[in-house]
């Protein structure tokens, strides 16, 4: 297979390949998906022979994203991501719960986006300030 990039398009896929691997492996332990940590490799491995030596290092061996570029502010998009999908899911999972987890069809999907809305706003206003947990700890 042949691909033609420009240099800049090619550093977004190092972004994209990067990204895409934090998600599917970052929380995996020994357990990877190491046919996607190969893909990535051969990308910085390119990255490498492209003038772009400084996004990879070489670890065990193997080609991988260098500090620099892991320090570069990728991390600062997947965190954005990250919190984004929290707070969609939490206000989603507490719109439900105020509706006593019913079966949701059709006639509640606008009750249901309503109290959604509801609980995005407040998190864009306040965050987490406002959340208490009633929990019996002890």
């Amino acid at each position: 297979m042949k691909l033609e990039l420009t240099t800049k398009e090619f550093r977004r896929l190092l972004d994209m390949a990067y990204i895409g691997n934090w998600i599917l492996n970052s929380t995996r332990g020994d357990d990877r998906f190491t046919d996607y940590d190969h893909v990535e490799s051969k990308l910085f491995e390119a990255a490498q022979r492209e003038g772009m030596p400084a996004l990879a290092q070489i670890y065990h061996g193997e080609v991988v994203p260098s500090q620099a570029f892991v320090e570069g502010g990728i991390h600062e998009a997947i965190i954005e991501y990250e919190n984004n999908a929290f707070f969609d899911i939490l206000a989603e999972e507490l719109a439900r719960r105020d509706m006593e987890n019913a079966n949701i069809d059709e006639n509640d999907n606008l009750a249901l986006s309503a109290r959604i809305d509801a609980y995005i706003s407040e998190f864009e206003a306040h965050g987490t300030d406002n959340i208490l947990v009633d929990a019996d700890i002890g």
